[in-house]
């Protein structure tokens, strides 16, 4: 709090004005800085309490104990009368108002007759603002004329009223496209919707926000969409029913917003638009390509009505060029324009490739917005890129003439590797986890952003998993998702491998008894047993048929001489005799915590009622069970056979 005090307070000027103007923005308030260096703090001072007044507050300033030429300030300040919104009954500012007609020279000697540090306060404030109004005046008669022919300017209705409201209505019933522009791939006829994700398209929403204000302008067409900006995904699993605020800046040009969605600029027209000539490079051209087909399945999540890249013609260093058609869905054909630049960093980036629309600067239309029809050659060339954005501009063209031309399309790079994104692409077939054993399957916390952690928890868990992991405290989060994703991974492995079942991680549910030993649930898993261990940021999994398991991590490290009386039997002791303590210490605290797991029980407080009896090469034996154990990374993983 210190620090940001601190940096609200700097002497710089305008630092806790511009503090409350981001604050208190869209609300009716007033600032004026109490310190500025052009001028002394009392003059300043001076100023404020002039513009207090002029707010219609009561002002006393006997405490600035200042004189004027006659008499001290008798301390008892003074008091106003005021009327709202005209000042009245005050001598000294009706002399002022008399001089408006009068010459420069005049209203000097007013103020100066008048004495009072008020009025000249607020006389130098008036003196200011005709000085800045006359310099804006100069320039303005000073710049050259400019004529710009053939160009008729916009002649639209004058809208009804300044500010509107109307209601958006989008349910998966009345657009029941939007199943296709669900992120999620499950199962072919999966029930739960909200397992899929389908969430409305961000070109859908701009030319809805578009037609709402082309609504109230009769006649209107689209000349440009502005400033679009989407700050989450507009989910449909359950009707999405919000309101939309609409401001009309001027005749023609409307802010639209959905509070915490989505807003935009909407620029109408009556007047056909001239057609232009762009060029957008797309730099040297690369030996890509790829079929529609392919690109379906491997690069994009949508389904049909969504499925509008028809070719690749180029693929270039900045760029790629390729047709594109609406395919029934609304928005669909500026969705694939999208698509097309989406698919240009999939194939050219080697990191943090897949990326997803947040902004866009400007959408100019050259043809009617609703005449979406036939094929369109679709040219997409990079801008700017680092390592959040992707910026770029795309040009759309009909039968050689340019329908629309984007500006500043700018997507959010993704933390989603080739795992994570194969699995999203194909969850049927891919995994997460590495098998780094027979049937032993370890998966590293190799992601830092929020978003593919939700990415994962999306495609791995059905909605009962999802809800307990929103109940765990937050630093338990991602040790209960990385253990329970390399475990899953198992089970399907098995699945796959014993009974010809590949089948998606979604459709069982990993769960535990009361005292805390994880089962599966699901009709595809009974009598497959399975056990788990995570460790920081890493975790194992095993799964197994017909028969209990245990498998446990530990890193490999120096123990403590408690430890060794605490866990170790003198039996055990003698077989650790002349080992390297920290890696065996580990194996054999790892065997007695799987074998524990093996049994359901856990190690029950009495670590050295769990005997390691015997050692052949890596594995430790405890009651005729075999545990075996491998050194991998810096730990010790050790499983029931």
């Amino acid at each position: 709090m210190k620090k940001m005090q601190d940096s609200l307070f700097k002497s710089e000027t305008g630092g806790l004005i511009g503090f409350i103007d981001d604050t208190l923005k869209g609300k009716a308030f007033s600032t004026i800085a109490s310190s500025v260096p052009t001028r002394s703090a009392l003059a300043q001072f001076q100023r404020v309490v002039a513009a207090l007044f002029v707010e219609g507050k009561v002002v006393a300033l006997d405490f600035l104990d200042i004189q004027t030429s006659s008499k001290k300030s008798s301390g008892k300040g003074m008091k106003l009368e005021l009327g709202s919104p005209i000042i009245r009954d005050f001598a000294a500012i009706k002399n002022l108002a008399k001089s408006i007609d009068i010459p420069k020279e005049k209203i000097s000697a007013t103020v100066a007759k008048s004495g009072h540090p008020l009025v000249q306060a607020f006389h130098e404030n008036i003196s200011d603002m005709i000085r800045m109004q006359e310099e804006v005046l100069t320039l303005f008669q000073d710049r050259p004329k400019v004529t710009i022919p053939n160009v008729v300017l916009p002649k639209v209705q004058t809208p009804i009223s300044k500010n509107f409201e109307k209601t958006l209505y989008v349910t998966l019933e009345n657009h029941p496209y939007l199943i296709d522009h669900s992120l999620l791939r499950q199962p072919k006829g999966w029930k739960e919707v909200a397992d899929m994700e389908p969430v409305i398209p961000m070109t859908m929403i701009f030319e809805q926000l578009a037609e709402i204000a082309q609504a109230e302008i009769p006649g209107s067409q689209v000349h440009k969409i502005m400033n679009v900006s989407v700050f989450q995904w507009m989910n449909v699993a359950k009707p999405f029913e919000k309101t939309v605020k609409a401001e009309w800046r001027s005749t023609n040009h409307a802010y639209l917003d959905i509070e915490n969605f989505v807003n935009a600029e909407v620029l109408l027209t009556s007047s056909a638009r001239p057609n232009p000539s762009f060029n957008l490079p797309i730099g040297d051209l690369l030996p890509i390509e790829r079929t529609p087909e392919e690109i379906y399945d491997m690069h994009m999540f949508h389904g049909e009505k969504y499925q509008g890249i028809t070719e690749i013609s180029k693929v270039g260093t900045k760029g790629i060029i390729g047709k594109i058609k609406g395919n029934g869905g609304k928005g669909s054909l500026l969705d694939n324009a999208g698509q097309l630049f989406g698919l240009w960093l999939q194939l050219t980036l080697t990191k943090d490739r897949i990326a997803f629309p947040v902004k866009i600067k400007d959408i100019e239309f050259f043809g009617d917005l609703h005449d979406q029809e036939g094929i369109f050659e679709c040219t997409c060339s990079l801008t700017e890129m680092n390592d959040e954005f992707a910026i770029g501009d795309i040009l759309l063209t009909r039968n050689g003439k340019v329908w629309c031309k984007i500006s500043g399309w700018q997507n959010r790079r993704l933390e989603i590797d080739a795992a994570l994104w194969n699995v999203s692409m194909s969850p049927l077939h891919n995994r997460l986890s590495e098998e780094i054993a027979p049937q032993v399957f370890f998966f590293h916390q190799a992601y830092s952003r929020v978003a593919s952690w939700d990415f994962i928890l999306k495609r791995y868990f059905n909605q009962t998993e999802k809800q307990h992991h929103q109940n765990l405290l937050p630093n338990k989060r991602k040790g209960w998702m990385v253990s329970r994703v390399a475990v899953k991974d198992a089970v399907r492995n098995l699945l796959k491998q014993e009974k010809n079942h590949p089948c998606f991680p979604i459709t069982f549910e990993v769960a535990s008894d009361e005292v805390g030993k994880p089962y599966l649930i699901g009709d595809s898993t009974k009598d497959i047993h399975i056990s788990l261990a995570h460790k920081g940021k890493d975790a194992v999994g095993i799964a197994k048929s017909g028969k209990p398991v245990g498998i446990d991590m530990e890193i490999i490290e120096e123990r403590s001489s408690g430890f060794y009386d605490l866990v170790f039997t003198d039996n055990e002791l003698v077989l650790l005799k002349d080992k390297n303590q920290a890696e065996w210490t580990t194996r054999f605290w790892v065997a007695k915590e799987a074998y524990g797991k093996f049994l359901g029980t856990g190690l029950k407080g009495n670590p050295k009622k769990l005997e390691v009896e015997k050692i052949t090469e890596d594995s430790l034996w405890i009651n005729q069970t075999e545990i075996k154990t491998i050194k991998f990374k810096n730990y010790i993983i050790g499983w029931t056979l």
